[in-house]
């Protein structure tokens, strides 16, 4: 095939995928309020455009269409559309103020009144309506009717317009469960109720790891050291403040050879998010000061700047993990200690001098768990 048939081809193609059009039909509701399915279906409409970039043939148009034939399968044919979305809203609530009355016979009666125009009955009514259950069921057709995908979701009416929109598109157009393409911005207030697991601005938990010193351009060995603290975390869309407090403990803690501390440890930091989704990537920095509780002839305080990469998952879950890699300079120095032999007759004698003074640098890999 040619150059120029093959880019005909290839226009032809794209031309083809954009001109595909979807229908959304009006709401279909029990028991739901007339507002809310106006308004879901609309937003839904705008949406499903705006993400996958097709044609959406608005609820007003096919609404009028579907009246004339009854049949939505029919009316997407007539619409031109190549699938179209059934939505059902059933709402769990009662959308008008209910009374107990008596009829001619003195008989119980359930009488069904609606709202007087008083401010504080209108606000109740809203009340009620803002804070009660609707099912809302979304079903994408192609137009022989058959089923593409379908999407439930149980939303607290107006509250969750906005954010379930989203949701049901991103479902309905990718054909994924609406558990998974909930992210950051799109959970709604009835998955941040009960024992919902979703994202919380506040993780406290634990953490340990390894810190591996050295001494830059020096041959003076140091002892490794094992870490474990308790940390807290205010953690937002973008930023994230890490607050810690543990002990470090070194693996060798009487060897003459060997440059050990550790101690009581804190952590104050700020990390921004390179990836703010629910598998976050962050970079950030702070100080560790520490105290301390070996060889306390050679350093007694400690402050270390650092810098660390990190990852923690997931972040719309009430339990997260995380691991994090760190680089952390001593910018007080430490004393060391040199030792002379002498040989003579037997036996050997060791002598203590005091050595140079350095700046170990940390390289620490941590990980925890928090909640």
């Amino acid at each position: 095939m040619s150059p120029i048939k093959t880019l005909f081809t290839a226009l032809l193609l794209c031309a083809t995928v954009s001109a595909d059009k979807i229908a959304i039909f009006p709401t279909q509701q029990t028991n739901a309020d007339q507002s809310f399915a106006d308004a879901f279906c609309q937003l839904l409409a705008s949406k499903y455009e705006n993400i996958s970039g097709q044609t959406v043939i608005p609820p007003q148009k096919s609404g009028k269409v579907f009246d004339s034939l009854g049949d939505y399968s029919k009316a997407a044919t007539a619409l031109g559309a190549d699938e179209y979305i059934e939505i059902k809203a059933i709402g769990l609530y009662i959308s008008r103020k209910e009374i107990i009355g008596y009829d001619s016979s003195r008989r119980n009666v359930q009488i069904v009144i609606s709202s007087d125009g008083s401010k504080d009955k209108d606000e109740k009514d809203q009340d009620i309506l803002d804070n009660s259950k609707t099912i809302v069921t979304t079903t994408r057709y192609s137009k022989d009717g058959t089923k593409v995908y379908r999407s439930e979701l149980t939303l607290l009416t107006y509250g969750d317009i906005e954010e379930s929109t989203e949701r049901f598109v991103l479902s309905l157009y990718k054909k994924l469960p609406i558990d998974q393409v909930r992210g950051m911005t799109n959970v709604t207030r009835r998955e941040r109720m009960g024992n919902n697991q979703l994202f919380s601005q506040k993780i406290k938990g634990f953490k340990f790891g390894v810190i591996m010193p050295t001494v830059l351009g020096k041959k003076t060995p140091v002892s490794s050291m094992l870490t474990i603290g308790f940390h807290y975390k205010l953690d937002s869309e973008k930023w994230m403040i890490d607050l810690g407090a543990g002990g470090r403990i070194p693996g060798s803690m009487h060897n003459d050879s060997l440059l050990s501390y550790g101690g009581f440890n804190a952590e104050l930091g700020m990390n921004y998010y390179l990836v703010s989704d629910i598998y976050g990537i962050y970079f950030g920095g702070g100080i560790n000061p520490f105290i301390n509780f070996f060889e306390f002839n050679n350093h007694l305080l400690g402050v270390a700047p650092y810098i660390l990469l990190g990852f923690i998952m997931p972040r719309n879950s009430a339990m997260k993990f995380y691991a994090e890699i760190k680089i952390a300079q001593q910018v007080i120095p430490f004393s060391t200690t040199v030792f002379d032999t002498s040989t003579g007759t037997y036996p050997t004698y060791n002598y203590a001098k005091p050595g140079p003074r350095v700046y170990p640098t940390e390289l620490g890999i941590s990980f925890g768990i928090g909640w």
